[in-house]
């Protein structure tokens, strides 16, 4: 058995009032799904993009991951340091999950950002970021943003 969790955006659910976000819990048995449940968020306008320090836009990002992990009933990490390669060192955070968490950031900071914001290429061979690496990239959007 096998579970899955995919995050999908719902569009005129509330029209007027922002965006909601869902997410639907599958489960595959025996080749075929079953839905097991569906939680949504209604998140409200994009919000303008603010100038946040490093240690802000750190914590967001863990805080994002945190929630994420215990919402899909995983435990929270002990400690994320600045050089963890956060897919690769955080047990039970996955790829899925980055896509979950990167929707998120976009939400809570009012940026646009890649698919999976965890993940880079290097010579052409996916490798996992730090948390170093996606705080300065989340604040050179935000300074962006700003000008």
């Amino acid at each position: 058995m096998v579970h899955a969790s995919t995050p999908w955006q719902l569009r005129h659910l509330h029209p007027g009032t922002g965006r909601s976000f869902g997410r639907l819990h599958v489960r595959i048995d025996n080749d075929k799904a079953v839905i097991v449940g569906f939680s949504y968020i209604m998140v409200g306008e994009m919000p303008m993009a603010q100038q946040f320090s490093g240690d802000q836009v750190t914590a967001i990002v863990v805080d994002a991951i945190t929630n994420s992990l215990l919402l899909s009933g995983r435990p929270a990490p002990n400690n994320i340091t600045a050089t963890m390669k956060l897919l690769k060192d955080i047990e039970g955070f996955d790829s899925p999950m980055g896509v979950d968490v990167t929707v998120d950031l976009e939400l809570q900071l009012g940026i646009d950002l890649p698919h999976n914001i965890f993940v880079k290429e290097v010579n052409g061979v996916p490798r996992a970021r730090t948390l170093n690496e996606i705080v300065d990239i989340l604040r050179g959007k935000l300074v962006r943003k700003e000008a």
